[in-house]
């Protein structure tokens, strides 16, 4: 299993706390190419109390060319640490020839 430490940044502009994404069941992460600030950003969602995804920020861009590779692999999410603005996480790649119990 590989694993990729990232931030998580722009929580604050999206009106959301990085405590969200500790309590959230699901964590996505999605290829934002339309973005116009940065072609390369890649947002985060999370499942919202509707049941519709949230928008509650951004991979951070130092961070983004070492997580797009796994966007089309089977990945979980691991919230590592949460900060007042921010939060660190950590995605790891799913071996989808593992047998999972």
């Amino acid at each position: 299993m590989n694993s990729v430490w990232f931030a998580a940044v722009g929580m604050p502009f999206r009106g959301s706390k990085p405590q969200e994404l500790k309590e959230a069941r699901v964590i996505k992460l999605v290829s934002e190419p339309d973005n116009k600030y940065d072609p390369e950003a890649i947002k985060i969602l999370i499942e919202g109390e509707n049941g519709a995804d949230k928008h509650v920020g951004y991979v951070s861009r130092k961070d983004t060319a070492r997580v797009k590779p796994f966007l089309d692999k089977q990945y979980s999410i691991v919230v590592l640490e949460t900060y007042k603005r921010s939060a660190e996480l950590c995605l790891e790649h799913i071996n989808q020839s593992a047998v999972i119990v």
